[in-house]
């Protein structure tokens, strides 16, 4: 019974992928990624955004440039899937704003 249905009793919560971490520096922000060099990690309903006080954000009220801790599925022909942001620093000029749409 197990080989037939060897998923039972194993709940699959994330897309397949390579769980990876990383402390970056995020330079922008759309409604759907984060954009951290050249590289935009893409954002679903359940990625979790913390301030510097471990408190619960929106990605509206994130503020860029800022440094972060990110935690994040790398995803074969994908764009990496952002699962977790922990600000780790706040830079002078960091706003809440939107990247403007090419």
């Amino acid at each position: 019974f197990l080989i037939s249905k060897p998923a039972i009793g194993f709940s699959e919560t994330l897309p397949k992928g390579f769980l990876r971490t990383a402390v970056v520096e995020v330079k922008g922000k759309t409604h759907h990624a984060i954009i951290v060099g050249e590289r935009h990690f893409q954002v679903k309903k359940k990625t979790t955004f913390l301030d510097l006080n471990g408190q619960n954000i929106a990605l509206d009220t994130l503020p860029v440039p800022c440094k972060a801790d990110i935690k994040y599925l790398l995803r074969m022909d994908e764009d990496p899937l952002l699962l977790e942001l922990v600000i780790k620093e706040l830079y002078p000029d960091s706003l809440t704003v939107f990247a403007p749409r090419k």
